[in-house]
């Protein structure tokens, strides 16, 4: 794995790492699906928006893609009190065998 997109997503530089991985022709695990998962994680650590709108954000940037996990990002929003955007991101997840765990550890 590069080491310069590994720096940038620590810094948090979502948009440069994503153009690079791009520009270096990086596999999608390494390059545009990994800096959308961190970017995916820090969103919803870090938003004060309604967590409707949070949870639609992530999901409009991260799509349907098998590739990204909905219940890693939704595991770090359960991690930091946001239960109720937990559950809205695991309607996107697209493997049962990963959404159905955390929906028992949640209450659902």
């Amino acid at each position: 794995r590069p080491v310069l997109i590994d720096r940038l997503i620590a810094r948090r530089l979502f948009p440069l790492a994503l153009a690079i991985s791009q520009y270096l022709k990086l596999n999608s695990a390494e390059g545009k699906n990994r800096v959308l998962g961190h970017w995916a994680c820090y969103k919803v650590e870090t938003s004060t928006a309604d967590e409707a709108e949070t949870a639609r954000q992530v999901s409009s940037r991260l799509g349907l893609n098998a590739d990204i996990s909905y219940s890693d990002v939704a595991g770090q929003a359960a991690e930091v009190g946001k239960k109720r955007l937990a559950v809205q991101l695991l309607e996107h997840e697209v493997r049962a065998d990963k959404q159905v765990p955390l929906l028992l550890k949640l209450g659902q």
